[in-house]
């Protein structure tokens, strides 16, 4: 999977804003206002995944979850990281599918 999917990223994010945060006064760039109206979101996690553990995952939906907009949490049993590329990944598929046809706006397909 390493040789496959990992890629290099600047480490720089790192230091200015985690690190040196804590001594720079007021909202940084990464700064995220919970609270506005924004589409429909559904935090999908595996309850075995160690890189983004559940819980941070429903931590993210409950600051997401101050907006007025359907915020959801859903965590697929015995899955881990690879939630969405593992085998029986399209049962995560139909379940985020038929989650978001019943949270859109118009979820019936337009005809073309």
């Amino acid at each position: 999977m390493w040789e496959r999917y990992a890629i290099a990223a600047p480490g720089r994010w790192v230091w200015d804003y985690g690190l040196l945060a804590n001594f720079k006064p007021g909202h940084q760039e990464t700064w995220v206002d919970f609270s506005t109206d924004r589409a429909p979101l559904l935090f999908i996690a595996g309850e075995l995944d160690h890189i983004m553990p559940p819980s941070v995952n429903r931590s993210n939906a409950k600051h997401w979850a101050k907006s007025p907009a359907v915020t959801e949490y859903y965590e697929f049993a015995a899955r881990d990281h690879w939630t969405c590329a593992a085998p029986g990944w399209e049962q995560v598929a139909d379940h985020a599918l038929a989650w978001a046809l019943e949270h859109a706006a118009n979820p019936e397909p337009s005809a073309a």
